[in-house]
């Protein structure tokens, strides 16, 4: 199973709406996930957006903010190795699949993955 993440800063604001964000997680329900792994680094409402997206949605959400590894501010990496580490730490699903929070996938674009066999290429380390 895939376990989704999405690394956010401000996209509420930055999209002046939910709408965009909502577009943008729709699209993942193609995707066949339960859980969701959010790290928000945001001063607005993006984490109450997509917290209340997944419990419509039914999807289980796992909401944080980045941890700093010693650095003196967030950062795209520390999101992004915050979402690999707790990865590891809790949960036990195979892959760890990014979305970014200003990409609609287009419809299809799972069964793509599917049929190309992507996910059982030993060459992709992260889908």
């Amino acid at each position: 199973m895939v376990v989704l993440s999405m690394i956010t800063y401000n996209s509420y604001s930055k999209m002046n709406s939910s709408i965009g964000l909502e577009r943008v997680l729709d699209s993942t329900l193609q995707i066949p996930y339960r859980q969701m792994i959010l790290v928000d680094d945001s001063n607005d409402e993006t984490s109450n957006i997509v917290k209340a997206w997944c419990e419509r949605n039914e999807k289980e959400l796992l909401s944080l903010r980045s941890r700093l590894y010693g650095y003196h501010r967030h950062t795209r990496a520390t999101a992004r190795q915050t979402a690999i580490d707790v990865l590891l730490e809790s949960f036990d699903d195979e892959w760890l699949m990014f979305v970014d929070d200003d990409v609609v996938l287009k419809d299809g674009w799972w069964d793509w993955v599917l049929e190309n066999k992507v996910l059982e290429d030993h060459g992709v380390g992260e889908v």
